[in-house]
């Protein structure tokens, strides 16, 4: 209800009046009457003004937290690296001083981490900015080092709408076909891009990127190189993942198309001329996720392809195979690899929980190369773990991984390593809006 002004001017005489007439009973009633009304003409004012400005701001959320991660490991076989073993790089039995440092005891906090979030609505355009680091920048090959590490940019990205910019997981990778390891490097990797997601229903989504290349290939003297050499990358990759949700999990079918290029100056040793070769590299993948009884989840993944070494989470980065030198003929090899990812999740309890995975790749070596440590030709990877909530926001966990690479060396050579792993994962989240 609103209240005309001839209202209150009607009140403001009437109480003229009460001045010459304080006595009569009438007058002071519709007076105490005309106060309640002007009472409520301005409640309603006061309503109205609120919710336009409620309706006229931009909303501002932001989150600061983070995990602190505290590691304890035994390796039973050999000596590997503090932020995870590298299934791809296990130090091989009578060629590596590592593969005999068996019983070997080490700790590490670097795969602590810290966030930032921040989200506004523009009209009806939803917007988010989103960093995360982690200190783990000097961890990956010194095992001797605990603290006082550098950071390391995880997550850096803007999303507006449907478009995303910036450095997240790769588009090729299903993030929610994983189970939950403690080993730090394994899970899904990042790059830089550029992506754009169209949700056609709730439960089908298409995601399409150009995202960061880069021509990484091991050589013949066992180096693993990339553009920082003589790698080149003229065009991005180009990947995409469509993914279908229903009532108890989801599928998803994701594919990636890039260009391996490499050029080996004519004064490099052992070339009579400029070696510039190109391969395409491709990959696709069939990946997914099905619950069962609410506390029992089920994960698969299929990938494969030629030349998406660093789509697929246990190549490290092999993508392709170069050697050179004196009497050596040039050779520039895109690898065919198979990956297999079964793993399953239960939840006993709200608090207890335990997950296991298994993981096969097969690499396919280019006819004619030469004897490589590096060049692999099968790796195995298994895991199970226990995690218990000790408290909301902190969790203890318990590990134990078995892991084996076969090099493709005239002379067959493995590497395994077992590691008993334990973990304190404390998260802290503190949200705020204007």
């Amino acid at each position: 209800m609103t209240y005309p002004l001839s209202s209150i001017l009607s009140w403001m005489g009437l109480m003229s009046c009460a001045i010459a007439s304080t006595n009569d009973s009438a007058l002071l009633t519709r007076i105490s009457e005309l106060e309640k009304d002007l009472r409520d003409v301005k409640s309603q004012l006061q309503h109205q003004s609120g919710k336009n400005c409620e309706s006229s701001a931009i909303d501002f959320r932001y989150r600061v937290g983070g995990t602190v991660k505290v590691d304890a490991f035994y390796d039973i076989n050999a000596k590997g690296a503090t932020y995870g073993l590298d299934v791809a790089s296990l130090p091989l039995k009578g060629m590596d001083a590592n593969a005999k440092n068996r019983r070997h005891f080490n700790a590490s906090i670097s795969a602590s981490r810290l966030f930032a979030e921040a989200s506004k609505s523009f009209n009806v355009i939803d917007t988010k900015a989103y960093i995360e680091l982690d200190f783990a920048k000097d961890a990956l090959n010194e095992s001797a080092i605990t603290t006082s590490l550098a950071p390391r940019i995880r997550h850096a990205y803007v999303k507006a709408g449907n478009f995303l910019l910036g450095q997240t997981w790769y588009t090729f990778q299903d993030m929610s076909a994983f189970t939950n390891t403690l080993d730090n490097l394994y899970g899904g990797s990042r790059q830089a891009m550029v992506r754009y997601t169209a949700d056609f229903t709730k439960s089908l989504s298409l995601a399409v990127a150009a995202e960061r290349p880069n021509t990484e290939y091991i050589l013949n003297d066992s180096s693993l190189n990339d553009n920082s050499k003589y790698g080149k990358s003229q065009l991005p990759d180009f990947a995409t993942q469509f993914k279908w949700k229903h009532t108890n999990g989801h599928m998803a079918i994701s594919g990636v198309v890039c260009r391996l290029q490499v050029r080996v100056p004519q004064s490099v040793t052992g070339l009579t001329s400029d070696f510039n070769k190109d391969q395409t590299g491709w990959g696709i993948g069939f990946t997914g996720r099905q619950n069962f009884y609410k506390n029992i989840g089920f994960i698969w993944q299929i990938n494969g392809g030629q030349g998406a070494g660093r789509y697929i989470d246990d190549l490290n980065n092999q993508a392709a195979y170069l050697q050179y030198g004196p009497g050596i003929s040039p050779k520039f090899s895109a690898l065919k690899v198979m990956n297999y990812i079964v793993g399953a999740e239960i939840g006993w309890t709200s608090k207890l929980s335990t997950n296991v995975g298994a993981s096969l790749t097969r690499i396919s070596k280019p006819q004619t190369s030469l004897p490589v440590i590096r060049f692999n030709t099968t790796q195995q990877r298994y895991h199970l773990n226990t995690l218990y909530n000790i408290l909301p926001n902190s969790q203890v966990g318990l590990e134990v991984m078995y892991y084996h690479r076969c090099a493709g060396l005239q002379t067959k050579r493995n590497g395994e390593d077992t590691r008993i792993l334990t973990s304190f994962i404390y998260k802290f989240d503190s949200s705020a809006k204007n």
